[in-house]
């Protein structure tokens, strides 16, 4: 297994990701805790000023009453109208208003000397040797044209400020602990991450070194690891039987090429011979040809297969009466079962729907037709029945013939397979395949329905919707 250094690590998407999700996490935490704040401290202010607004107007309307003397009078406190810088720890801590009526020289008539915001309303901070960081809310507001001038103040509250100094602090303290942990959190992830691929990548490696049953372990927790770890097994279990089928298709179609080649070689010997002859001539030539023509089918046949099953030819799908194609494709057989004396029966439900190539769907009901006329005994009831179920369209060709054995259920759709019984008919065991490779195609499935008596092959495709 590869190592892999911390820089690597530390450049993985994995880690990256990681870390960005974890500052994300800590930013998005941090931002919903701050909007709740924001929302608390405006509703408070929003109190603040409410009641900052009754007070001004009280004091607007005892001015209206009994002018400045009466503000004056109002705002004077144990004989004093300019109030002591201390009396502020008493209005802080019972939550109490500041006010202030000067004159347009900034004299203080009554009230406290040591606020003075803008006009209007604003935020300021009051004029005190200890409280001059504490916040306010203040009104400004002339009188009298302009001559006298009233200010109405009252603190923010401590709970409001104490929670932001601790919100500020509390935010800095997730940031600087969130970043190491996210670093960490990060690095160890695509470690964790960068084991279980090495261990994909180790068995790729043994795979490539030509070990192909190797396979990658499972940790068994089910992760998206082991779901891909499942994955790579599957496809390697595939490669595999593929290479065991090629293995053996190949020494199939070698066997099977043999013979005719074989042949052809030999009456070529014969022709060399028997140049001076006309008629061996003759003979030798025809008997090249047959073998010739037996050749190019397999050739073709393992052509067409191939193509089939590469999903090459679905572009040429196209919406068909499944069951007009049969009727077409059985009334050319027709003469063919006469010419054999040979029975032969077709049954059609009317107007099937399917969706496919009409080439490949006829070549695959003449392959079951050919299959039912070459195996069948002398005599033989050949019957095509389709009807519909559950979506499906069903075709079954059979015979009221010998059957197949049970034990060939499995393998009579397989390459090159021929029966012992069929071996003295003509074919090359590819028929069969490309029914199979042509069902599949059309997202369908070929079965043999029964064995005896009389052998029965069924085929199940989608029923065209709408």
């Amino acid at each position: 297994m590869s190592s892999v250094s911390p820089s690597a690590l530390l450049r993985s998407t994995i880690f990256r990701r990681t870390v960005l999700s974890g500052l994300i996490g800590a930013v998005g935490l941090i931002a919903l805790v701050w909007l709740g704040f924001a929302v608390h401290k405006a509703n408070t202010l929003g109190n603040v000023r409410a009641s900052l607004e009754e007070e001004m107007q009280n004091l607007e309307a005892l001015h209206t009453g009994e002018g400045v003397d009466g503000l004056v009078q109002a705002l004077t406190f144990d004989g004093r109208s300019v109030w002591d810088p201390d009396w502020l720890y008493a209005i802080l801590e019972e939550d109490e208003f500041i006010a202030r009526v000067l004159t347009g020289d900034d004299e203080t008539l009554a009230g406290y000397e040591g606020i003075d915001p803008p006009g209007g309303s604003t935020s300021t901070y009051v004029d005190h040797d200890e409280l001059s960081g504490h916040r306010v809310l203040s009104y400004r507001l002339p009188l009298d044209g302009g001559d006298v001038e009233l200010v109405v103040a009252r603190f923010v509250p401590d709970r409001v400020l104490i929670l932001e100094e601790w919100l500020v602090r509390a935010s800095l303290l997730v940031l600087l602990a969130v970043v190491p942990i996210s670093l960490l959190t990060g690095f160890f992830t695509s470690r964790t991450a960068f084991r279980r691929l090495d261990t994909i990548s180790a068995t790729a490696e043994t795979i490539d070194e030509g070990k192909m049953d190797a396979r990658v372990p499972l940790e068994g927790n089910g992760d998206e690891f082991d779901r891909l770890s499942s994955a790579v097994n599957d496809m390697l279990d595939r490669i595999s039987a593929l290479a065991r089928n090629l293995e053996g298709v190949s020494a199939d179609v070698a066997h099977d090429l043999k013979t005719p080649v074989s042949n052809i070689a030999g009456r070529l010997q014969l022709l060399e011979r028997d140049a001076n002859d006309p008629q061996a001539v003759v003979a030798h030539v025809t008997a090249s040809q047959a073998h010739i023509t037996t050749l190019l089918r397999t050739l073709d046949a393992m052509l067409r297969l191939g193509e089939v099953e590469a999903g090459g030819r679905r572009g040429a799908f196209a919406p068909m009466d499944f069951s007009h194609l049969i009727a077409d494709v059985a009334e050319s057989f027709l003469p063919v079962f006469e010419d054999a004396d040979k029975q032969f029966d077709v049954r059609t439900q009317a107007r099937v729907p399917v969706n496919g190539d009409r080439d490949l769907l006829t070549q695959l009901i003449s392959n079951l037709l050919e299959n039912a006329l070459e195996h069948s005994r002398d005599g033989a009831n050949i019957w095509v029945e389709l009807r519909t179920s559950k979506g499906r369209a069903l075709l079954e060709v059979g015979d009221d013939g010998p059957g197949l054995p049970a034990s060939a259920v499995d393998s009579v759709f397989d390459r090159f397979v021929r029966l012992d019984s069929s071996r003295t008919t003509p074919g090359n065991g590819l028929g069969l395949s490309l029914v199979r490779a042509i069902a599949e195609l059309h997202h369908g499935e070929v079965r043999v329905a029964q064995t005896a008596p009389g052998a029965v092959f069924e085929v199940s495709l989608p029923l065209r919707e709408g």
